[in-house]
């Protein structure tokens, strides 16, 4: 069952209630956003600046992914957030500041042919993928130039790339005549005992066999022997592979489908995760690897939201307006999510819980926000409206925590649209 929330069934009875237009007939100044956020967030206790509050952002368009709070290690990432975010708003020490976060993708440990992983997921989601090859496809191979060989078979080679060599009149292989060339992507340096086969064709004088070039895969069909020159391609080999990823709380899990290539660095023909790539050697299947993807604790700084409001001392609200244009310039709607929590850990060898709070009452709840035209939206018309007393209590926290200091019990988010109109 989703856990998320949308306002836009609840919306289309809703009058537009922003009322005038913050800006002039002509658009106005330019300094001015064309679309803004304006969010209130209301806690049980006052605010605590040595906390952390976060009001989170995935702007991917897709209602089953959202921002989500992380309970528990070892994989902290962020010490926060998990689930799709694509940019927040952090209030800490007294300070406002719009961020974006970064995805750190690691392999748990190599198998299958499957090295290592680099890039970034997109969209930016942190959680657990296994990717099982499911089945190895050898890449084809085939021959250019008309001379002795005339067909050639891909009995066990992963390495793409072209062979040439020449024959003379006899069938005999042309002293120096022999040579591999890797492919850019699927290909590789021979190995010693690869090149040694190479090496002992070049000496020259060898009748070429169909088992010539039987240590490196390849198989060859031959004709009467005549003098000429020609070319062996093989094709890349092809891993097909299953993804089954899974995050914090079962929101976003999913099973996806895709290839990657043998002996590459290369996100593979078909990407079963956008964004990142494979290294990967010799593939073999059936072999499952676990990548851990997760949110840097380093994030790309986008400075001061717009405008925002200091919470006055022992006052319960904070107060911000986002720029739509710093965050991306989404079109047409947001998932959203409010995050408040004590620490910030980051430590793998910790794993105990935290405390925490976020929309809904276990956190998960984010809501779909539409952004398109002037409106308020409130707490209360959610489908499921955050209520009072629902903070998670963590083992981390200090007998200190006040839990109403991270305790969420109201919001409002207002969408003002510039408009070439005096009135909406």
């Amino acid at each position: 069952m989703s856990r998320l929330a949308s306002f836009v069934p609840i919306l289309l009875s809703l009058s537009l209630l922003a009322g005038c237009a913050q800006w002039p007939v002509d658009g106005g100044s330019s300094n001015y956003p064309n679309r803004l956020l304006k969010i209130t967030v209301e806690f049980a206790d006052p605010i605590n600046p040595s906390y952390y509050y976060f009001m989170c952002f995935d702007t991917d368009g897709d209602r089953e992914t959202g921002p989500l709070p992380i309970p528990t290690g070892p994989f902290w990432g962020n010490g926060w957030g998990t689930g799709v975010i694509s940019a927040y708003v952090m209030y800490h020490s007294g300070q406002f500041r719009v961020s974006r976060p970064r995805v750190l993708s690691a392999l748990v440990e190599p198998s299958g042919g499957i090295l290592d992983v680099g890039g970034n997921p997109e969209p930016p989601i942190s959680g657990s993928h296994l990717v099982r090859i499911d089945a190895v496809a050898l890449g084809e191979a085939t021959i250019e130039g008309t001379g002795m060989v005339t067909g050639v078979t891909n009995a066990a080679s992963q390495n793409a790339g072209q062979y040439t060599l020449a024959t003379d009149a006899t069938g005999a292989v042309v002293a120096g005549s022999v040579a591999f060339t890797p492919a850019e992507v699927g290909g590789r340096e021979l190995t010693t005992q690869e090149q040694a086969v190479l090496d002992a064709l070049n000496v020259g004088g060898a009748a070429l066999g169909a088992n010539s070039l039987a240590l490196l895969g390849l198989t060859l069909e031959l004709g009467p022997p005549v003098a000429a020159s020609q070319t062996i391609t093989v094709a890349p080999t092809t891993g097909t592979v299953t993804d089954r990823f899974s995050s914090y709380f079962g929101v976003n899990d999913t099973t996806s489908t895709g290839a990657i290539y043998a002996n590459a660095v290369h996100p593979g023909p078909e990407p079963v995760i956008p964004g990142m790539s494979f290294r990967t050697g010799q593939l073999s299947s059936p072999a499952t690897v676990e990548i851990i993807t997760q949110y840097e604790a380093t994030v790309d700084d986008l400075g001061p939201p717009f405008d925002y409001e200091y919470p006055e001392v022992g006052g319960r609200e904070l107060t911000v307006s986002v720029d739509m244009a710093q965050i991306g310039d989404p079109l047409d709607e947001i998932q959203f999510n409010i995050i408040a929590t004590d620490t910030l850990p980051l430590n793998p060898e910790i794993v105990l819980d935290k405390s925490y709070d976020g929309l809904g009452p276990d956190g998960t709840t984010f809501v779909t926000l539409p952004i398109d035209t002037n409106r308020k939206l409130h707490n209360a018309d959610a489908a499921l409206p955050e209520g009072a007393g629902d903070v998670f209590l963590g083992a981390l926290s200090s007998n200190d925590l006040q839990l109403g200091e991270l305790d969420i019990v109201d919001w409002s988010v207002e969408v003002s649209v510039r408009a070439t109109t005096a009135q909406f």
